[in-house]
């Protein structure tokens, strides 16, 4: 695990979540909130990924995660101060996926007030089986 700013940023991993391009491309999240979607993705293999993405930080910033939407080895690190820290982070500004990795995906996230850089992997049921938030440190 990686403090950031008082941010646990936990890389963790689900062993018994095996990944499939087909479960990727079949897993659609529900997302209630149309602004969600507006940025369509570069690369429509992380299609599914960065829907995922954007839901689960429009929760984190509203103070409400769905919890369902992420296995359950996962819920326990969704902290309220890991919830105040990306409420700071103030409104999503854009979503550019980065590349692919062992089956995960990585997003660089631009806020109002910084960028991060987001590693997501999906379940086969299509929860969150995968997340890392890191600072953006780059350029682009």
């Amino acid at each position: 695990m990686k403090v950031i700013a008082g941010f646990v940023a936990a890389f963790l991993t689900c062993s018994q979540c095996p990944l499939s391009a087909a479960a990727l491309q079949a897993s659609q999240p529900s997302v209630e909130d149309a602004a969600l979607t507006e940025l369509p993705p570069q690369d429509k293999s992380s299609a599914p990924t960065e829907r995922a993405l954007r839901a689960i930080i429009a929760e984190l910033q509203e103070g409400n995660p769905k919890y369902s939407r992420v296995e359950p080895v996962l819920q326990p690190f969704i902290q309220p101060a890991s919830i105040q820290l990306l409420q700071r982070f103030g409104p999503l500004q854009k979503v550019k996926y980065m590349e692919n990795q062992n089956g995960s995906d990585t997003f660089k996230v631009d806020f109002l007030n910084g960028s991060t850089k987001w590693t997501i992997r999906l379940s086969n049921s299509g929860h969150i089986a995968e997340l890392t938030l890191q600072l953006y440190r780059g350029g682009n």
